[in-house]
């Protein structure tokens, strides 16, 4: 996991793989993401390692967590997403993790698709779609 200045230009690579320089602002080798992007709400980012959810400091890249969501028996294809102060991280074999979107860790709620996930929700009107391999679920509130 790197963070990268907005001015930075051409060549950034640091020498090593946990080295800054002008370009790179902080980073954390082994910290990062496989397939999924991580996501920023105000001055904390969140990424997610094979279940293993770190939430770093924005600015400084201080890490205020690293804790493991589930069993560590599925992947995590899907990109979090953000709505209503909560963080959704959907794992493949279906399960949704809910948690809050602070500097502390908190699992809110973990709720069962009932399929294989690999897609990032969509989030519209209050309503979150999620995609199953079988499936799509919507949640949300009648108006």
């Amino acid at each position: 996991m790197r963070a990268v200045r907005l001015d930075a230009t051409g060549d950034i690579s640091p020498p090593e793989i946990g080295a800054t320089n002008r370009a790179v602002a902080w980073a954390h080798p082994r910290k990062g993401n496989y397939l999924a992007t991580p996501i920023v709400v105000g001055d904390l980012v969140w990424g997610d390692l094979d279940g293993i959810v770190t939430c770093f400091d924005a600015k400084t890249g201080e890490i205020q967590y690293s804790e493991r969501i589930g069993g560590g028996g599925q992947g995590f294809t899907a990109s979090p997403v953000a709505a209503g102060r909560k963080l959704y991280f959907s794992g493949e074999q279906g399960d949704v993790f809910v948690l809050e979107d602070t500097n502390q860790f908190k699992v809110l709620a973990a709720n069962k698709l009932g399929g294989q996930c690999l897609s990032t929700p969509a989030i519209s009107e209050g309503t979150i779609f999620f995609r199953t391999t079988e499936k799509l679920v919507a949640v949300g509130f009648k108006k």
